[in-house]
């Protein structure tokens, strides 16, 4: 069976290419977060880290928008690190070279991959900034700082909670409100996405009741297990499994695991 529709939680700027490639699903666009880049100053040491860890594309767009804008070039000898496929393309996009970016070529986008598979090939190194939004990727902070790493933050931008609109929100309300049993699946990308997704729904009645019986599509396993916390401590009655499926972060993978779901119909990974 079919999706009646699909949900893309991705922030605005991100959700061009993918809703170009999903022109089969029937599709609405409901961002979770606004993504706000930041005023910021780079130290006057930043060339001196061994490399410099990206934790979004929208860091690595952030941080090369600054370098353009101030006439800086990349350093030679720097590398640049990428949390996944995604973000490394970024930076490539951006002009470094391939050799001098480094990513996990396999396992999960996140730091536990990178830090397994970079440990598994490089030396510890001296020194690492990790350029981020004003919060996040603490775990690899904590992480480098016990092998003795002097680490830093860079924060580039800012994530808020997006509000939806009533007219964009209404294609789903009014889908729910004919055939309750509709089936969605909601492309969820974060757990500060899941936060504002999450309140969002409680301001409606309709979603509060229906959207926990819907399809989910996570990048990584945590993302999906603080939507089941959120479930647990918001919807205890509802006892129906969360329907839970996994993709890597690419476009193509998203498209692809959507097609797969539509075919085989609802079922839980």
């Amino acid at each position: 069976m079919s999706f009646d529709l699909v949900i893309n939680t991705r922030p605005a700027h991100k959700s061009r290419e993918l809703e170009a490639l999903l022109g089969d699903f029937k599709q609405l666009n409901l961002p979770a977060l606004s993504l706000v880049p930041l005023d910021f100053q780079l130290p006057a040491t930043w060339q001196a880290n061994d490399f410099i860890f990206f934790v979004s594309q929208f860091a690595v767009d952030c941080f090369f928008s600054y370098l353009q804008q101030h006439a800086i070039g990349w350093p030679p000898h720097l590398y640049a690190a990428a949390v996944g496929p995604v973000s490394a393309d970024a930076l490539l996009a951006h002009g470094l070279a391939p050799q001098r970016v480094l990513v996990a070529p396999q396992g999960e986008a996140d730091s536990e991959s990178f830090l397994d598979w970079f440990e598994a090939h490089y030396q510890v190194p001296k020194r690492v900034m990790i350029v981020r939004a004003e919060h996040g990727r603490d775990w690899l902070y904590q992480q480098l700082q016990q092998r003795h790493v002097e680490t830093s933050f860079l924060a580039v931008y800012k994530r808020t909670a997006a509000v939806w609109s009533e007219q964009a929100k209404q294609p789903l309300l009014d889908l729910l409100s004919t055939k309750p049993e509709a089936r969605v699946c909601w492309l969820m990308t974060s757990r500060d996405s899941v936060d504002a997704v999450v309140a969002q729904w409680q301001q409606e009645p309709l979603l509060a009741q229906y959207a926990w019986q819907h399809d989910f599509l996570f990048f990584h396993a945590r993302i999906a297990e603080h939507l089941q916390q959120k479930k647990m401590q918001l919807a205890p009655a509802q006892k129906t499994p969360l329907r839970v499926h996994f993709c890597q972060a690419d476009n193509v993978s998203i498209v692809a695991a959507l097609k797969r779901l539509s075919a085989k119909g609802s079922y839980v990974e």
